[in-house]
């Protein structure tokens, strides 16, 4: 009889257990990764998993609050500004846009290449996150529109291309007189020179007058280049080919090289004014003025252009 009870109540304890195990429920909170979860206690049945954000691939994800910062990352700068390297404030690029100063042609960040000083340039296409400025003159580039380092032309012979000397060669746009030009870029079989343009300046107190001023146009940009024994000023143009005042910050640079010194100058500061844009004959005419600060001069120093002057400067 002893015998038969002791088994009795084995038999109900064994049921109980076995109820149990049958009835259990799973929950969100056990610690475990169980009831069809793709992580302990998250996604199937539980909320979705958070994932861990990458706080460094450019992208605004995870717990983010900015581009790479904030919740899980490094926090986000306090003070949003046009140089923090994130889009904020109504910027429509990286620092550029909106409050800040407008974006070159490329609406996400500009390029070393644009002829534009942005991005974190600290000269136009040079500095920052681009190759550094030159400060030695005898330095320089196959594309910066000035004749240096063993350049026998503006940008061409020695470390550079050859000069065009083929005369069955050349454009008429290249700033050089080639072909059977008989000036730079016109005559021959490009448009007739017509009237040569004239380009004359205030350089500091210093009157002065070009021997020769011509201009090119490639795409949306437009050169116009005034040279003599001593200076060469250069007006790099991007903004519409109209009639009007424009702020050089926004639509292009000024450069000035002293032949006699080696001192160079590419700023944004000034102003360019056309007063007449003649289509048909592909002439120009107009005012600038700029300042040279110490941050764009290859030696530190200053000067100011006033009073400058191109009239029937053929394009």
């Amino acid at each position: 009889m002893k015998t038969k009870f002791i088994l009795s109540i084995v038999v109900l304890l064994a049921s109980a257990l076995l109820f149990n195990a049958c009835t259990q429920e799973f929950t969100c909170t056990d610690g475990k990764q169980n009831q069809g979860e793709t992580g302990i206690d998250c996604g199937g049945p539980c909320d979705e998993c958070v994932r861990i954000p990458a706080c460094g691939n450019g992208i605004q994800d995870a717990t983010e609050l900015g581009i790479d910062c904030g919740g899980a990352c490094p926090p986000c700068p306090a003070v949003a500004s046009c140089s923090d390297g994130i889009q904020n404030q109504d910027e429509t690029g990286v620092d550029c846009g909106g409050v800040c100063p407008a974006c070159d042609s490329n609406p996400s960040e500009g390029t070393c290449s644009d002829g534009i000083q942005n991005q974190d340039e600290t000269g136009v296409d040079c500095g920052g996150v681009c190759t550094a400025c030159d400060s030695n003159p005898s330095e320089g580039t196959c594309s910066d529109g000035i004749q240096n380092q063993d350049e026998t032309g503006v940008d061409c012979g020695g470390v550079c291309p050859a000069c065009d000397s083929n005369p069955s060669q050349g454009t008429c746009s290249d700033g050089i007189q080639n072909q059977d030009e008989t000036g730079v870029d016109c005559g021959g079989v490009c448009p007739s020179c017509g009237d040569p343009g004239t380009m004359s300046a205030v350089i500091e107190t210093e009157e002065w007058t070009a021997i020769t001023a011509t201009a090119n146009q490639s795409d949306s940009m437009l050169v116009i280049i005034g040279n003599d024994d001593t200076w060469r000023v250069s007006i790099n143009y991007s903004g519409d080919f109209e009639v009007g005042e424009y702020d050089l910050l926004s639509v292009g640079t000024i450069s000035i090289v002293n032949s006699l010194t080696n001192v160079t100058c590419s700023t944004i500061t000034g102003n360019v004014n056309f007063t007449d844009f003649n289509t048909t004959d592909q002439t120009v005419s107009g005012t600038f003025s700029c300042d040279c600060g110490i941050e764009n001069t290859s030696d530190g120093s200053e000067f100011r252009i006033t009073d400058g002057l191109f009239e029937n400067v053929r394009y």
